[in-house]
């Protein structure tokens, strides 16, 4: 990776009262990463840290190095309450037809609650107005 750096140069400014800092000249230069064996903190397994993801944490600006293995880091996104792909479905009757369906949200009762058929009539007259 290639770190650009300022050098900053003292000025005097008036009468020597004050001294600021001015940007010098811009410098490049690269700074190489090595592969680093990291302890797990829920498992106590050793993993690698490579050198491609510590460049991708600098790039970043991430200020920690991973704590957890790649297992231990899906498995604590897993469990934090992410959406698993299933939902909870509730049965209603439709306002406008009668017919009993279900629908992805608690229905209440001062709001409308359509079938799919005639949420698509409903849906349709919103979209024209």
């Amino acid at each position: 990776m290639l770190e650009s750096c300022y050098r900053l140069r003292p000025s005097v400014i008036g009468r020597g009262q004050f001294l600021r800092f001015q940007m010098a000249e811009f410098e490049e230069h690269s700074v190489a990463y090595q592969d680093r064996t990291l302890i797990c903190r829920d498992c106590g397994a050793e993993f690698i840290f490579t050198a491609g993801e510590q460049d991708f944490y600098a790039q970043k600006g991430f200020e920690h190095e991973p704590t957890r293995c790649a297992a231990c880091r899906q498995a604590r996104k897993r469990d934090r309450g992410a959406p698993s792909g299933e939902r909870t479905m509730y049965d209603a009757v439709c306002t406008q037809c009668g017919a009993a369906t279900q629908v992805p949200f608690s229905p209440r009762p001062d709001k409308p609650v359509y079938c799919p058929d005639c949420y698509r009539t409903v849906a349709g007259r919103r979209a024209r107005v």
